[in-house]
């Protein structure tokens, strides 16, 4: 038997004084009886008791002897090594907790077998990891009570799924300690490198048993696996993952009205294609179909466009002219705002025109300078003292002077400048273009009167143009040219910057419409293998069924040190019990 102190063996030299005392007889001591027949009495009496009186006696001296030599045998601290099956240790279940467990089977979804499955496995300390995209360990080394009120709040994510990465996770908690860990999933892999296979070969080499629980079973399933959105159309790619031909209504909605509706036959394992117009704002595809995975028969759908576009005017002159072209459109909303008294800013177009600096609070374009960094769009239009004027960095030029009549020259073509005349202008500011600005159209000297820079997430335009000293704002073209510079800083933002799947961005889990600033963006699962539920992943048993392990068992140290000394605690305590039985206590 090994021991762990061998200068614990020392303690039974204690036993040599023991002995030596129970070897030690007393004298004898005469006594004289005082009549024949108490002689007789006490004859019979020792008779009687002396075959029970040296039982004790001799059994007193063994109790005492076995429970001091269990006591000077535990100063040597020996143990055992002894073999245990590693299923009996701690627990760790890796819970499939992906977007394809949230699949019906019987009206049961197979993350809520999953903690069915997970509550009746439960023993010895117990920690849960959820296989999502990002693994997360939700419960580490916690006790039984902790596990069952834990799985009973636990919810899918609509995410794809990373079982290998979870068992890897698991190996973590056990550190040098054995257990078991209960796999429950319906192992649908949407990374060709997620080989939950490989993870166990390799917790089991190390002591550890592993289990894996498949809930996979056959359901049906037509779902929208892919979606790209544009500025005008929309592409909904449709897969039909049944064994059969099924027809199929699609509709677009919005504001909880259908807009559009399509019926389309898809051919059984087949993918077709379907195109919508992208409504301004937010709206949704869905399939009108009930099926055993719900989740993607919806899609989410975010523009930048707006069907009412809100625009602010900060001036101190209330331009009539400019007013009425931004409001011809029929879905522009113009607030006037007089300075010093200037709103909250959660406006698509900010315009500052004609404003006095004196009435201008010290503040105002910090204000301003706010909104654009958080994605907003600013218009300033051409004033007299425009210079003295502190601005901060947000104007695209600089000035540099006043000029006289010119013509105007377009410098860029596109959708602001395109088809329009300007004319010529009897005024102007000699400007110098900035680092990384653009200018539209400019004067016979290059001075740019109408200019463009991106700030930071937002957008500026200088319009040079003085209406009030031009014969432009009289023209057809003066409205559509407002209408098409307002249209052109709300298309600046990249649809594809308010439409993600799920996975493009950390922290999102769950699909639907996210605040981001003074954005609203989609997210949607979009991901074919992760919708590909209607298997009962019978290949995945086989391959089981080709890896087999045997339980396995690990030698673990018992420390006998408690055990003697409960040991000789109970010799004491019958040796106790035996002396009482004599009479003497």
């Amino acid at each position: 038997m090994p021991i762990g102190n061998l200068m614990g063996l020392y303690g039974f030299l204690v036993l040599v004084p023991f002995i030596i005392i129970y070897l030690f007889k007393p004298k004898a001591v005469d006594r004289v009886i005082p009549s024949l027949m108490f002689f007789m009495k006490e004859q019979k009496t020792k008779q009687k008791f002396s075959f029970l009186r040296n039982i004790l006696t001799n059994l007193i001296f063994l109790l005492q002897l076995l429970a001091l030599s269990a006591l000077a045998f535990s100063l040597a601290q020996p143990y055992l090594m002894v073999t245990k099956d590693a299923s009996l240790g701690d627990t760790v279940f890796v819970i499939d907790s992906s977007a394809s467990m949230q699949a019906l089977d019987n009206d049961i979804s197979r993350f809520g077998m999953a903690l069915k499955e997970a509550k009746a496995r439960i023993n010895g300390k117990v920690s849960i990891i959820q296989a999502s995209a990002n693994p997360i360990i939700a419960l580490e080394n916690g006790k039984q009570g902790e596990a069952l009120v834990l799985l009973s709040t636990l919810e899918p994510k609509d995410t794809s799924t990373n079982i290998k990465g979870s068992m890897d996770l698991a190996d973590t908690i056990f550190e040098d300690n054995k257990g078991r860990v209960i796999v429950l999933s319906d192992f649908i892999a949407t990374d060709e490198k997620d080989d939950p296979l490989i993870s166990k070969r390799l917790l089991n080499s190390k002591g550890n048993s592993v289990e894996f629980v498949n809930l996979a079973s056959k359901a049906d399933n037509i779902g929208i696996v892919d979606l790209i959105v544009q500025k005008d159309i929309t592409d909904v790619y449709i897969r039909n993952f049944n064994e059969k031909k099924e027809t199929i209504s699609i509709v677009l909605i919005k504001n909880g009205n259908e807009v559009k509706k399509q019926a389309r036959d898809i051919e059984a394992g087949s993918k077709e294609k379907l195109v919508f117009t992208t409504l301004p704002g937010i709206s949704k595809i869905e399939i009108k179909r009930k099926d055993d995975f719900m989740l993607d028969n919806v899609v989410y759908i975010s523009s930048p466009l707006k069907e009412r576009i809100k625009v602010l005017l900060i001036t101190n002159s209330k331009p009539k002219f400019l007013q009425n072209a931004l409001e011809a459109a029929g879905y522009v909303d113009v607030q006037v705002a007089e300075p010093p008294i200037i709103p909250d800013i959660n406006h698509d177009v900010v315009i500052v025109s004609n404003v006095n600096r004196d009435e201008l609070l010290p503040g105002a374009f910090k204000d301003i300078k706010k909104y654009l960094e958080q994605g907003g769009n600013l218009i300033i239009t051409a004033q007299d003292g425009i210079g003295e004027i502190d601005m901060l960095d947000l104007l695209p030029v600089e000035i540099k002077g006043a000029g006289n009549k010119s013509n105007t020259v377009i410098a860029s073509k596109n959708k602001i400048t395109r088809d329009i005349e300007f004319g010529v202008v009897s005024k102007y500011i000699i400007t110098a273009l900035k680092e990384e600005s653009a200018s539209f159209l400019n004067a016979e000297d290059d001075s740019s009167l109408i200019a463009y820079k991106a700030y930071e997430e937002g957008n500026v335009v200088y319009y040079g143009l003085f209406d009030g000293d031009s014969e432009f704002k009289f023209t057809p073209d003066y409205p559509i040219f407002w209408n098409n510079l307002v249209n052109f800083l709300l298309e600046t933002k990249d649809i594809s910057d308010y439409n993600f799947k799920i996975g493009d961005r950390p922290l999102i889990d769950k699909a639907g419409i996210y605040k981001e600033g003074s954005k609203n963006v989609a997210y949607n699962l979009l991901d074919e293998k992760e919708s590909d539920v209607s298997s009962d992943r019978a290949e995945f048993s086989r391959d089981m069924a080709d890896f087999v392990s045997k339980d396995v068992k690990e030698k673990v140290k018992l420390d006998l040190v408690t055990y003697l000394v409960v040991f000789a605690c109970l010799l004491i305590l019958f040796e106790v019990v035996c002396i009482k039985f004599r009479g003497e206590i």
